[in-house]
């Protein structure tokens, strides 16, 4: 008898160029497993830019409901690390697993059983706190030469200039004309007394487009229509 299983994917950053697809990556691979193994795959569950450190993932609350509706009996994940990088929250899932009767599968190395759950969860727990330690550290050390820390600074562009006095090459942040223009409109409108929701329909409705779609040759994305202003939540954090 054939089974029934559901599959999830996840990715911990925020790609906003698509430059990556690895979440239909792992869905492509969640289905060429299910079909080795003559797996009934019926749904298939993902989180773009969203840390494993949460369980605030609204396919992972997806997916979890399918595990208690009873209708699956077994889980494709890419490796344990995509499921979760907290260990309290993993087991949490392991006991759902178990009382649910579903076995998990990953891609890289079958089913795997609860103290292998246990490892990998131990392993990527601390894989997260290493990558959090070495991008402040990286971080600090870039504002000590005086350089950009962030992503795009809306405003300012990056300039590569020589530095004589440490014998190679920073960068540093110049004003963009163009988007400091815009900035200005924001901070105007705001002043006169207009929410964030507001300033976004005034931008929409005058086809500002939004900086993320401006690309090298011009101001509007490759589609040739302007993507508009959107009112970014920041997500939830684990307690």
């Amino acid at each position: 008898m054939t089974q029934t299983a559901v599959a999830y994917g996840r990715k911990s950053f925020d790609d906003p160029d698509d430059r990556t697809a690895s979440v239909a990556d792992q869905r492509l691979f969640a289905e060429r497993y299910a079909e080795r193994h003559e797996l009934e795959l019926i749904a298939f569950h993902g989180d773009d830019g969203i840390t494993g450190a949460t369980m605030e993932r609204p396919g992972l609350r997806d997916m979890l409901a399918e595990v208690a509706s009873g209708r699956v009996g077994v889980l494709i994940i890419e490796d344990v690390d995509r499921l979760s990088r907290d260990t309290e929250h993993l087991m949490y899932m392991v006991k759902l697993f178990r009382l649910h009767r579903v076995a998990v599968h990953t891609v890289v190395a079958g089913r795997i059983d609860d103290l292998v759950m246990a490892f990998k969860g131990i392993i990527g727990e601390q894989q997260r706190m290493r990558i959090a330690y070495t991008t402040r550290r990286g971080l600090k050390g870039k504002a000590m030469r005086g350089g950009a820390t962030g992503g795009r600074v809306l405003g300012y562009r990056r300039e590569i200039i020589s530095d004589d006095a440490q014998g190679g090459e920073r960068d540093r942040l110049t004003i963009d004309e163009e988007q400091a223009d815009l900035v200005r409109r924001i901070f105007q409108l705001y002043a006169f007394g207009h929410s964030l929701k507001q300033v976004c329909a005034i931008l929409n409705a005058e086809s500002v487009p939004s900086p993320r779609a401006q690309s090298a040759a011009g101001t509007t994305p490759a589609s040739g229509t302007p993507r508009p202003c959107r009112v970014i939540r920041p997500l939830a954090r684990a307690s």
